[in-house]
């Protein structure tokens, strides 16, 4: 498997209505997109780090027409949950890695230009294709290229959606603490699944990633 990290450019829309407010004011500061896709109706969700004035954002964020639902956690730095109706732009984008097989791995980070950097990995031929259905109003700079070695911190992208949803809430509702603060029913209950559906993913997802951390 092989990776490329790209810089992505925006044209002067920017990549989304969303994304530009958080840019554009001096008291937000952006951190990194941990989370983004599409969903099945066509919308989006993401999962974003900011720092600053979180209630300043979670304002902007609520007036806006392109955001369905927001959520934030935090006081002077947090987590932003944003549900948004995509910009054709960005559904191309987020479309990429579905269509052509590569994985996108997360965080997706912002650059001082204002653009995003993103790593995409898979197949070289896959890599070859995603790279060619980026948008040409998106302006691309290869950063670099290589064999792909996951770290801890970027081997979540590996999962599904669905596994990723999983993990999330199982991380989040104190799973794997000690002693457990939530069950796999407590999981079921929140995801509308069943408790052997819940043990199943949590499988694969230790098959996934465990033997990747100690290779």
């Amino acid at each position: 498997m092989r990776y490329i990290t790209l810089n992505l450019e925006a044209p002067d829309t920017g990549f989304h209505p969303a994304n530009q407010l958080l840019a554009n004011d001096p008291a937000i500061q952006r951190g990194a997109i941990h989370y983004i896709d599409l969903i099945a109706d066509g919308t989006s969700v993401l999962l974003y780090q900011i720092y600053g004035d979180l209630n300043r954002a979670m304002t902007l964020l609520s007036d806006s027409e392109s955001v369905l639902s927001v959520d934030v956690v935090g006081t002077d730095e947090g987590l932003v949950y944003l549900h948004t109706l995509p910009t054709s732009l960005t559904k191309t984008l987020l479309a990429i890695p579905r269509n052509h097989g590569v994985v996108l791995e997360t965080p997706v980070k912002f650059v001082p230009s204002g653009g995003a950097k993103i790593t995409f990995a898979g197949e070289e031929k896959a890599l070859n294709g995603a790279v060619a259905a980026i948008p040409p109003e998106v302006k691309v700079s290869l950063e670099r290229t290589g064999t792909y070695h996951p770290s801890g911190q970027n081997l979540v992208s590996l999962l599904t959606n669905r596994q990723r949803e999983v993990l999330w809430i199982a991380v989040t509702d104190g799973y794997f603490e000690s002693p457990r603060a939530t069950t796999l029913a407590g999981i079921a209950d929140r995801l509308d699944l069943s408790k052997g559906t819940v043990g199943e993913h949590l499988r694969k997802i230790e098959a996934k990633i465990l033997p990747l951390l100690v290779a």
